[in-house]
C-alpha cells in the first residue's frame, strides 16, 4: 500500500513539474522530390508534436527543423527507400546540427528525424528549462 501511495505521489509531483515548464516552439520545413513536401511536412510535424514538451509553431519558434528528402530507386539495396539532409536552426539562426537521414519510407524517416532532433537538441533544451 505505502509503495502505491508512493508511486502515485511521484507521479503528480512529476505532472507538476512538468506543467509549470514551457512547450518547446518548433517549426518543421521540408522539402521533396515527387510531391512529396506536404506530406513530409505533415508527418514529421506530427511526430514532433508527439514528444514531451514540444509544440510545433509557424510562428516565433524556437527552433527549426528543416528536411530536405529524395527518393532513392536502388533495386538491389533492400531497406533505404528515402534519405534526407536535416538541419536544426536556432531562433537566431544559427546552424546548431546537421545529419542525414534514411528509412525505407517517409513514415519511417519522419520517426527516424524526430527521435534524432529529440535526443540531439531537444532534449537538452528541455533539461535546461527544468533547471531554471
Amino acid at each position: 500500500m505505502r509503495l502505491r501511495v508512493f508511486a502515485a505521489c511521484v507521479v503528480v509531483l512529476a505532472l507538476v513539474v512538468s506543467a509549470g515548464t514551457p512547450a518547446l516552439r518548433v517549426a518543421v520545413r521540408a522539402e521533396g522530390d515527387n510531391g512529396s513536401a506536404a506530406k513530409l511536412v505533415s508527418l514529421l510535424s506530427k511526430e514532433i508534436r508527439g514528444l514531451d514538451g514540444v509544440s510545433v509553431v509557424d510562428d516565433s519558434p524556437q527552433f527549426t527543423v528543416s528536411c530536405s528528402a529524395i527518393s532513392l530507386d536502388m533495386g538491389r539495396i533492400h531497406g533505404v527507400g528515402y534519405a534526407a539532409s536535416v538541419a536544426v536552426v536556432s531562433a537566431d539562426g544559427h546552424l546548431l546540427v546537421h545529419f542525414v537521414q534514411s528509412a525505407e519510407s517517409l513514415e519511417g524517416l519522419a520517426h527516424e528525424v524526430a527521435l534524432a532532433v529529440d535526443g540531439g537538441i531537444l532534449e537538452h533544451a528541455r533539461r535546461t528549462l527544468r533547471a531554471r
